[in-house]
């Protein structure tokens, strides 16, 4: 059964294409560099250039990669990051210190996937990305 939040996802989706796709493919480009450095990514960590016009673009996005299993919510501590369970200031100025929510990729190979699909070019690196700490989840993942 379709909730009324699916609904209007996908309605953002196949009436604002441009912008959605455009804004997905710049926060999965972030999170990449950004799990290399054991860090979560936030919708606000995205550069400007990537942000269309749009309202609630921004959401969409992050929902559709949700759905997708391409990002997973983070609910991390990292207090020398300002991250608590998960959940950080916004360190956009007009945002006036809101929290924002903070996402893992789900792994490095589906991220790079999701960029190729959308005509950004990868290339691959022989190095190991630990996602989440071993300890949590016994499982690191190789790029």
């Amino acid at each position: 059964m379709e909730t009324g939040l699916q609904r209007a996802i996908c309605e953002q989706v196949i009436w604002k294409n441009d912008p959605v796709m455009s804004f997905a493919v710049g926060f999965v480009g972030t999170a990449i560099a950004l799990a290399r450095q054991g860090l979560p990514c936030g919708a606000d960590d995205v550069s400007d250039a990537y942000r269309l016009l749009g309202h609630h673009v921004e959401g969409s996005a992050v929902a559709m990669l949700r759905e997708a299993h391409v990002i997973r919510d983070c609910f991390d501590t990292i207090s020398e990051f300002g991250i608590h369970g998960g959940r950080r200031r916004s360190r956009r100025e007009s945002a006036n210190g809101r929290k924002v929510s903070t996402y893992r990729l789900s792994s490095i190979a589906a991220a790079e996937e999701f960029l190729r699909r959308n005509g950004v070019e990868i290339s691959r690196q022989p190095e190991l990305f630990v996602i989440d700490s071993a300890e949590s989840t016994g499982v690191s993942q190789q790029a």
